[in-house]
């Protein structure tokens, strides 16, 4: 198949149009502002206002580049908002968009040119945006140890920034335990257990309860178990910044997360939450039911959703403010729900969902409505979607809500009933669906394998893969079209004028869409077959297929010859800063070798001393998982005094005299020490801090020594991929 690419400046000019009259008073654009979104791990979004171009036939494309590099890339263009269309929020005028598939804590260039027949206008704006870095362990910790609900709740009580509060094993009954400290991104609060399986917060089936509210900023709950309860935990403030949920599991709850409007920044990732609704016994209830039962209940700005994993809930994850901007949701699997899988409703513009999966839901992704836009739907896979795999319509409220601007790129659907579904009354404006499989059923509900009952202008179907064959209805404004199979509804000329019908053995492992919904379906592997009439057969999107292995990318979500993606928790280590986005050539992750800078002092003599060791690993924080600081006569463990830091733990261990093995471990700055024949190193004095502003690591070392000898002082440092940066001589020590 010829190599094809798509102008989407020039199309979402064509998209645009309103029948407006052709003489215009104000027709070169004016450009107002340029205004970033806050920032994820992963993306940046921007916002170009503007006045005039009333004919709408100005563009706007995006480059970017990692700060310091010489060459550009390309992203998608940036997205024509159509305020007019938009009820119930107010909009500025704009072009807006997203950079995906970006690295945390990274400095980016951004380039915007804008350009208008009508001037002529030829402007280029640069910009620089930060990606927000991984969290990290508090610089100054305080540790803290309890083992009973007492001491629990008094931690809660006298919580400060720095604080790391580590819950021992055991069944803790409590409810309503306030978090109102402020921790700081330098020293955020942190609760964790010991365990994340054996440390459980027992709810006893409270009803109208939270069993952990938290008020401040930058605190985080992580590594343990919340169950029995009407909620889990709450974000209570609304200036809450910072902060979040990670690798936590809630079990039969009503309500896993919730907050408050206007936070921002929080993160919850790698958790599994459990509802109380089952499959299929709550089958045949409305989703209505069980509205108000979310998964995730998500607010505000800045806010990342990722790779947890979900089931039993009204929604999986739900978008509960009103204009919210710049979310990510990526990497969660969702097992079942009764309304929605993911719910993006109300989202303003820059809201992100990718590389999911979801099964057993009524609707796959709900964005009713879409208030502008844009917001991205691109490379889930969703199967086993009762109602519909995306539901974008307008709301028939007072006043109406009508929903616009929502980009839909790469996903695979499969699907009961229909190959594509979505009705409704108002009409929806103003988007894009492409390179998407939709396959349905061996027997079609109503002989139809694509019904748009919902009026819909502005809204571009191409490039699309569909099975089987069946009727297509379409509504426009003002008529409503039937056609009785594909090759009529290419003919028509309103649909699809490059896509194409697929088969039922598209997929390596035969899937096609279920008979009916109330079969559990378990996670699928979409991979494409081999021969696949899906291979080779979408169009070139900057940033998010660039890297297609064929003649062109291959509709669907998952490209041959690529990893599959991770879904739900990722395994200790694995983290946005070095895991592979689809096909690893697309932007590998991030593996410099650490390196060690020095240790003070040295060149000295002593029985005893706080050492200062640094170490610097430019891929970030999380990346860098263990270093070494080594007193003896050389790098061999045996008869030398070699302590060790496992940042993923955070524990310090000493090896023993033969340096076969590890003595400990301990926390920093914990009361205990921990010794061999050579040396004793004390918990007390021996403390780690991050600079994010260098990408090092300060790891304080207390040591006393049991014999007096001249010896090398050594450091070594690893990460995470396996590299390092060998043992360096730092000095002596007598």
């Amino acid at each position: 198949m010829p190599y094809r690419y798509w102008s989407y400046a020039l199309s979402f000019v064509a998209l645009s149009a309103l029948g407006l009259p052709a003489a215009f008073a104000a027709n070169p654009i004016q450009i107002i502002e340029t205004r970033l979104d806050r920032p994820t791990f992963l993306t940046l979004g921007v916002q170009l206002l503007y006045s005039n171009d009333d004919n709408r036939n100005a563009t706007a494309t995006l480059r970017y580049r990692q700060q310091g590099e010489a060459a550009w890339k390309t992203a998608l263009p940036l997205f024509r908002v159509r305020p007019e269309t938009v009820n119930g929020l107010s909009v500025p005028q704009q072009f807006a968009g997203s950079v995906f598939d970006l690295r945390p804590g990274i400095t980016y260039e951004l380039e915007i040119r804008v350009q208008d027949a009508d001037g002529p206008v030829d402007q280029t704006i640069t910009r620089s945006a930060t990606t927000r870095s991984l969290p990290g362990m508090p610089r100054n910790p305080r540790n803290i140890s309890v083992n009973t609900t007492a001491a629990l709740v008094q931690a809660f009580a006298t919580a400060q920034a720095g604080d790391v509060i580590t819950i021992q094993p055991g069944v803790y009954p409590v409810q309503f335990l306030e978090l109102r400290a402020d921790g700081t991104a330098a020293n955020p609060i942190i609760v964790q257990g010991a365990n994340r399986d054996t440390v459980i917060l027992e709810g006893a089936n409270c009803t109208y309860c939270n069993i952990i509210e938290v008020y401040g900023s930058h605190s985080w709950i992580q590594n343990l178990t919340i169950r029995n309860a009407q909620q889990a935990i709450r974000f209570q403030s609304a200036t809450t910044i910072g902060g979040g949920v990670r690798r936590v599991l809630m079990r039969n709850v009503e309500l896993g997360v919730n907050g408050r409007a206007g936070q921002k920044d929080l993160y919850f990732g790698d958790n599994v939450l459990e509802g109380k609704l089952t499959f299929p016994a709550n089958a045949d209830n409305t989703p209505g039911d069980f509205g108000s039962r979310y998964g995730l209940a998500i607010y505000g700005e800045g806010t990342v959703v990722a790779h947890n994993q979900i089931s039993g809930f009204g929604d999986g994850i739900s978008i509960k403010e009103e204009g919210s901007r710049a979310i990510d949701i990526y990497g969660n699997e969702i097992s079942y729900s009764y309304d929605d899988g993911i719910e993006l409703d109300t989202a303003a513009g820059n809201v992100r969902c990718f590389r999911n999966r979801v099964n057993n839901t009524w609707t796959g992704v709900s964005a009713q409505p879409t208030y502008g836009g844009p917001n991205y739907i691109f490379r889930n896979v969703m199967g086993n979607l009762a109602l519909a795999q995306l539901k974008a319509h307008s709301l028939a409220f007072t006043p109406v809500r009508e929903s616009g601007g929502f980009l839909v790129y790469h996903n695979t659907f499969y699907s009961p009933y229909y190959a594509m579904r979505m009705w409704g009354t108002p009409p929806t404006h103003n988007g894009v669906l492409m390179n998407n499989i939709y396959m349905g059923p061996q027997v079609l509900a109503a002989a139809d394998t694509f019904d748009w009952s919902g009026p819909m202008d502005g809204i571009r179907f191409d490039y699309n893969g569909y099975y089987p064959d069946g009727r297509f209805r379409v509504a426009l404004p003002g008529q409503n079209l039937l056609y009785g199979n594909f090759a009529q509804t290419q003919a028509g000329g309103v649909l699809e004028q490059n896509g194409r019908l697929i088969s039922a053995l598209t997929f390596a492992n035969g899937l096609i869409g279920p008979a009916t919904w109330y079969n559990f379906m378990p996670p699928q592997n979409m991979q494409l077959a081999i021969g696949s009439p899906a291979i080779d057969g979408g169009v070139v999107l900057p940033n998010l297929n660039d890297f297609f292995t064929g003649a062109a990318p291959d509709l669907g979500a998952l490209e041959t010859g690529c990893p599959q993606p991770v879904y739900g928790p990722r395994a200790a280590g694995l983290n946005e800063a070095n895991q592979v986005f689809g096909c690893a050539a697309v932007n590998p992750p991030l593996n410099a070798a650490p390196s060690t800078i020095s240790v003070s002092p040295v060149n000295r003599a002593g029985t005893s001393a706080i050492f200062t060791a640094r170490f610097r690993d430019t891929d970030g924080f999380a990346d860098l998982k263990t270093v070494r600081f080594a007193i003896g006569p050389s790098t061999a463990f045996n008869g030398s005094c070699v302590v060790e830091l496992d940042r993923v733990l955070n524990q310090v261990s000493l090896y023993n005299d033969a340096g076969t093995a590890r003595l400990g471990p301990m926390l920093p700055s914990q009361a205990i020490a921990i010794e061999n024949t050579q040396c004793l190193v004390n918990g007390l004095g021996t403390t780690i801090e991050w600079s994010s502003e260098t990408n090092e690591l300060i790891w304080k070392v207390n040591v006393a020594f049991k014999t007096r000898a001249l010896k090398n002082v050594y450091l070594w440092a690893g990460d995470l991929a396996g590299t390092s940066s060998g043992w360096t001589l730092a000095g002596t020590w007598r």
